[in-house]
Order: C-alpha cells, then sequence, then structure tokens
C-alpha cells in the first residue's frame, strides 16, 4: 500500500476563506471544493509547513510573510482505493485580500465562512470543515481517522 500526504491551509480574511474549486481533471479531489495546497515533496516529508507554504505562494502568489498565525490545526487520514491519505491542514491569516491568479489546478474564490459546509467537498474536508466550525476559537490539533467505509469520522485531540 502506498502513501500520499498532502498540506494545505484555510487562509482567512475577515470572515472569508480561500478556497480553490478544483478541475475536473484532477487526480485528487477533482470538481471539489479545498483549502488550498498539495502534495509534499520528498525533501519536505518532515516539515509539512514548508510544503504548505510552498503551495500556497505556487497556487496564490501569497508569500509566507503576508501570512499570519499559520498553525496546524488538523491531521487527517483515510484509505482510498489503494493508498493511505495524510493531509495536514492548517489555518491561518492574510494581512491584505489580494487578486488571484488563474491556476491549472482549479479557480480561487474567498467564500463566506458559513457557506463552506454547503459546497461539495470530500467527505473528509467536509468533515474538517463542520469540525472547524465548532471549533474555530480552539488552538488544540485535532486528527481524524475516517472509517473504512468512508462515512463516518472520529476526532480526537492531540
Amino acid at each position: 500500500m502506498k502513501t500520499r500526504t498532502m498540506s494545505g491551509a484555510f487562509l482567512c480574511y475577515g470572515n472569508e476563506v480561500l478556497l480553490m474549486h478544483r478541475n475536473p481533471d484532477r487526480k485528487v479531489a477533482p470538481d471539489m471544493w479545498a483549502p488550498v495546497g498539495g502534495h509534499i515533496e520528498s525533501d519536505e516529508i518532515d516539515d509539512p509547513k514548508t510544503a504548505c507554504l510552498r503551495e500556497i505562494e505556487e497556487e496564490t502568489g501569497i508569500p509566507a510573510e503576508r501570512i499570519t498565525n499559520l498553525n496546524l490545526r488538523y491531521i487527517t487520514t483515510r484509505k482510498f482505493e489503494d493508498e493511505i491519505r495524510i493531509v495536514f491542514i492548517y489555518t491561518g491569516k492574510v494581512s491584505e485580500k489580494c487578486d488571484l491568479p488563474k491556476s491549472d489546478e482549479g479557480v480561487l474564490y474567498w467564500v463566506d465562512f458559513e457557506s463552506l459546509s454547503e459546497l461539495p467537498m470530500t467527505f473528509s474536508m467536509k468533515q474538517t470543515v463542520l469540525h472547524w466550525s465548532r471549533h474555530k476559537n480552539s488552538t488544540q490539533i485535532f486528527h481524524g481517522a475516517v472509517n473504512a467505509t468512508n462515512d463516518g469520522i472520529t476526532w480526537s485531540e492531540l
């Protein structure tokens, strides 16, 4: 069995969150809404935050110095087909709302926080958003393990 390790962030400006509506041809989460992020490179495997910052800049043009309070909040794990997928999810704030570049990955949007749970997302990401909405002021790191049938998730504090 292989692993796919990814890192991403929910970047906030006021009550809006930066999300990507992924193109339908993407291997991971096609035609779904997701935080900005992507795969962790082999030289980043011990530092998912560095991978997250790299992906943010690649996909949005936002450099690390314009991001504050970027903190690890969630780690999710699930088995999907022949892979174990591990996702490190950060939350942070941007100092200013920026113009959003075009991307081969999908289209970037600023979305009102209250609307996040209404968007089509993967099961694990939807559950993360729902959990985040109930624990938005927490500074804890949570682990979510998706069950074998991919229709339930168990949360624990790390």
